[in-house]
């Protein structure tokens, strides 16, 4: 009875050793070595003969490979980085052979202006006005900004497409008129209760090309003209000249106005040439602009607006860095029916005509910037503003600014800036009061916090003089704040 029993536990228990073994050839998460000591205890314990242990002890070693490290599947081999993934710039994922992208900056400033005791100012003057100091939290020069980029590259060609938003942090005024539905004027505030923020939606192009073909754009972006004059403006980063801070629209101005002539963001087919020995060329039609504040209206639009542009990027050796550029505008302003100089036989139609130029200067944590224009009707702080008299003849608009700054330890950052806007009166003009310049001198001081964060504090003198001389504007303000890129 005693030898039954113990030969069905001899059953039992090779039949567990079997099933250890068939176990030990598939991946096991234990090591397979300890089953030579189990044969060991068994066989000391007489539940093995020899014979069997013998038998046993040779298939695991037959049949128990080594140990080796686990196989990656073929599919998971081919994934070379996370799914999700910073950029080198804000945040992005790769999907197949498509890059998505996100970015953005926010920006929030104090700004503190202090008109002087004057309330006769220039026609056009863009200093404050007033006899009361005045105090708010605004964007400035930018609004803040989330964009959206998803490229990719087909047949040799790099394809992106780019949409930003732009929202502001003050409620905006809206503006209406007889049977047409309320827009928004993004220059001018409204703090009031229950007011609201607006959005502007100011990019959304589409770029196709290659290093050796040059880029092809379609959309909705920054023109050409004066895109060197904001691009490089240290008050892109804070405020500059506030204007209406008492009332603050989504922007400041920075130097636009003081400096140079707006830019804009305006629908266009360009182009751009790859780099050939430092020089690149770009050359675009764009969306024809009504003449419109300060001027008659002039808003026929038989023809385009035209933009070209020219860089050169200086060979030199060592820290220091150099870039040339010229950039030209030119657009036929033209009278609809019904306006008034369409009644003016040899006024129907102005050509504006303006050229822009500079250079950038970069030496280790030294940075210069010299800028200025030159035009005949292109506009006083936007395109085509004051751009002609009331009988049609067109302004002579010039200007510049001129920047410096130094960066200590890569962290500080100190900088100045000089500029002037100037209009000039035609012989038969009947604005008196209207803006000779508009100046400005800005500090600034920033501080690299993190790669992301940027605190910075700004003080600005801005002055708007009259061409009769008896109107004169002058504020001083202070900036105390942040922007963050990310």
């Amino acid at each position: 009875m005693i030898k039954n029993h113990r030969r069905a536990l001899q059953i039992v228990v090779l039949a567990f050793v079997f099933t250890a073994l068939a176990y030990a050839q598939a991946p096991a998460p234990t090591p397979t070595s300890n089953m030579g000591d189990l044969l060991e205890v068994l066989r000391a314990k007489g539940v093995l003969s020899q014979q069997e242990y013998d038998a046993l002890k040779q298939r695991v070693v037959t049949v128990v490979p080594p140990a080796k490290a686990q196989e990656v599947p073929a599919a998971a081999q081919k994934i070379e980085a996370p799914f999700v993934r910073m950029m080198d710039s804000g945040v992005g994922l790769h999907v197949g052979e498509v890059d998505l992208k996100f970015s953005g900056e926010l920006n929030a400033f104090f700004v503190h202006d202090r008109p002087a005791n004057s309330v006769n100012g220039a026609v056009g003057g863009l200093a404050s006005s007033g006899q009361v100091p005045n105090s708010s939290i605004r964007n400035g020069l930018l609004p803040s900004n989330f964009s959206i980029n998803v490229s990719t590259r087909q047949k040799g060609l790099d394809i992106g497409a780019t949409f930003g938003f732009y929202p502001g942090l003050n409620s905006l005024a809206p503006i209406t008129s007889a049977g047409a539905p309320a827009t928004v004027n993004f220059a001018v505030g409204q703090p009031t209760g229950f007011g609201v923020s607006g959005i502007d939606f100011r990019q959304q192009f589409v770029t196709v090309g290659n290093k050796h073909i040059g880029t092809f754009k379609l959309g909705r972006d920054i023109g050409f003209f004066a895109q060197e004059a904001i691009l490089n403006d240290m008050t892109i980063l804070a405020v500059g000249t506030p204007n209406g801070n008492a009332a603050p629209g989504s922007v400041s101005l920075g130097r636009i106005g003081v400096g140079y002539t707006y830019t804009d963001f305006i629908p266009q087919i360009s182009y751009m040439t790859p780099s050939m020995g430092g020089f690149q060329a770009g050359f675009g039609v764009f969306t024809p602009m009504d003449a419109s504040i300060g001027s008659p209206k002039l808003s026929g639009h038989g023809q385009p607006m035209y933009q070209a542009k020219l860089t050169y990027a200086v060979p030199t050796k060592g820290p220091v860095k150099a870039t040339l550029f010229v950039n030209g505008i030119t657009q036929s302003l033209q009278a609809n029916l019904g306006e008034a100089l369409a009644r003016i036989p040899d006024r129907q139609s102005v050509r504006a005509a303006g050229f822009d130029g500079g250079v950038k200067l970069t030496a280790g944590p030294a940075n210069l910037f010299a800028y200025g224009y030159n035009g005949r009707g292109i506009g006083q702080e936007g395109l085509f503003f004051f751009a002609t008299d009331s009988t049609g003849h067109p302004r002579e608009f010039r200007g510049g600014y001129i920047q410096g700054t130094y960066t200590l330890a890569k962290k500080t950052t100190l900088g100045f800036s000089w500029g002037l806007s100037h209009v000039g009166l035609t012989p038969n003009d009947d604005i008196p009061s209207l803006v000779r310049t508009n100046a400005s001198e800005v500090g600034q001081i920033r501080y690299a916090l993190t790669k992301w964060v940027t605190p910075i504090a700004e003080y600005t003198h801005t002055r708007s003089t009259a061409h009769d001389s008896s109107h004169v504007w002058t504020d001083d303000s202070v900036a105390l704040g942040a922007i963050v890129f990310f």
